[in-house]
């Protein structure tokens, strides 16, 4: 039995390069997803170690609503007496006595 010898040249594949153009695309998109995720279970995190619990009462902590508590916390961390209402929209006019108390933390300036 005889070994067939194959060139390395027929064992290289390359793709086309409108498919080699959308693969680096998919590539990057797959790191610029997995960027966001990290930065958000960062803020997450932060809030948690802060002892801000708007995760526990909001179904998403970066939503409109979330965010603007969120910014009006950082504008001045060491006053969380400001009034909520305002900043939030819809159907969480409902949840404001829970939100009050999710934001009673403090947060190291």
């Amino acid at each position: 039995m005889a070994l067939k010898i194959v060139s390395p040249i027929l064992l290289f594949f390359m793709p086309p390069l409108a498919i080699w153009q959308l693969r680096d695309l998919m590539r990057y998109r797959f790191k610029l997803t997995n960027f966001m995720s990290s930065e958000k279970n960062r803020l997450q995190n932060s809030l948690t170690v802060s002892n801000i619990q708007l995760g526990n009462v909001v179904s998403d902590t970066f939503g409109k609503s979330s965010m603007n508590i969120i910014n009006e916390l950082l504008l001045n961390p060491l006053d969380n007496s400001f009034d909520i209402e305002p900043l939030i929209h819809g159907s969480m006019k409902d949840k404001l006595p829970e939100l009050e108390l999710a934001i009673d933390g403090f947060i190291t300036p």
